[in-house]
């Protein structure tokens, strides 16, 4: 593909991966568009993964490594974009690929539809992944404006993760992940969709996601009451929208809580974290009919709603 295309940033935090490197930049470089950067942010890896990555970048020159010490994902992801000169930029992590027509397919989907932010189906996780499988010939694209962008991602209607998505450089400039936390990438895209103009979603799978049981993601530790703390500022950012966000406001609070406590009973660290515990059903109970019918709860969650309220 002509250089005359736009270029695109594909940021790839990278730590303690050397099982799935290879895979993911692969997946990058069988792209059909082939105007790219790759930038592997090393995060302070302790086992090949760093060494994987300069081998990489010798043996192609749209390559980039950074060497930092570990500081989080959410650092790895910071220092990738400080240094990024696409007009576009795409996330990926390190042990999940994409599909070989992601990037071609995404990029004519922004310009088609003049759309800043473009996002994908959201994938199901799996052990092992086929990032070549999925068939695209009946893809639908749906196209919103920035407020109905904003109510679909409190409403959580489609994937709330960073990757999986493409975004014009401009409607990212100047922000930058949350160090420190977990589930950082919702308290980020409550900066980014804001700032979009258009928003456009493709019904068809490009991004695939390896699951790991050991990730923090799917364990419980203290951490994890970070969903909830993240769930707060989120509200604060949107409460301060010209726009009338109240139901999705609370839609959003309310599922987050349920989700978390839901987990500290799947994980029975009731004893444990019962503070945080009370403090995420609180939210729930607070307006306890208000919340359960008034925010278009399915019925699946209205279901643990109840379960939550009465542990």
């Amino acid at each position: 593909m002509s250089n005359n295309q736009p270029l695109i940033s594909v940021i790839i935090p990278v730590y303690n991966v050397e099982n799935y490197l290879h895979e993911c930049v692969q997946s990058v470089l069988d792209q059909t568009y082939q105007h790219f950067e790759i930038i592997l942010s090393d995060d302070g890896s302790t086992d090949n993964s760093g060494r994987i990555c300069d081998e990489l970048a010798a043996a192609d020159s749209r390559i980039r490594v950074i060497h930092e010490e570990n500081g989080g994902l959410s650092m790895a992801r910071n220092r990738g974009m400080e240094i990024a000169t696409g007009e576009f930029i795409v996330f990926i992590d390190s042990d999940d690929a994409i599909h070989p027509q992601m990037i071609e397919r995404l990029v004519n989907i922004a310009d088609n539809t003049g759309s800043d932010i473009v996002t994908t189906k959201k994938p199901i996780a799996s052990p092992e992944i086929d990032w070549t499988a999925t068939n695209h010939d009946a893809e639908t694209i749906k196209t919103f404006n920035s407020e109905a962008a904003v109510r679909r991602f409190l409403m959580r209607t489609d994937n709330c993760a960073a990757w999986g998505k493409i975004y014009r450089k401009n409607v990212v400039d100047g922000l930058s992940f949350m160090p420190g936390i977990i589930n950082e990438d919702e308290v980020f895209l409550a900066d980014v969709y804001p700032r979009c103009r258009r928003f456009a979603v493709s019904d068809q799978l490009y991004c695939f996601y390896r699951s790991n049981p050991g990730s923090l993601s799917r364990t419980m530790s203290a951490k994890k009451f970070d969903m909830v703390k993240n769930a707060y500022v989120i509200d604060k950012k949107m409460a301060a929208l010209e726009y009338d966000l109240t139901l999705e406001r609370r839609y959003h609070l309310v599922t987050v809580c349920v989700d978390y406590c839901m987990q500290v009973v799947k994980h029975k660290v009731m004893r444990q974290f019962r503070k945080e515990y009370l403090e995420a059903r609180a939210n729930l109970t607070h307006h306890f009919w208000k919340n359960l019918f008034g925010t278009k709860l399915s019925p699946r969650y209205k279901l643990k709603f109840i379960l939550a309220c009465i542990k």
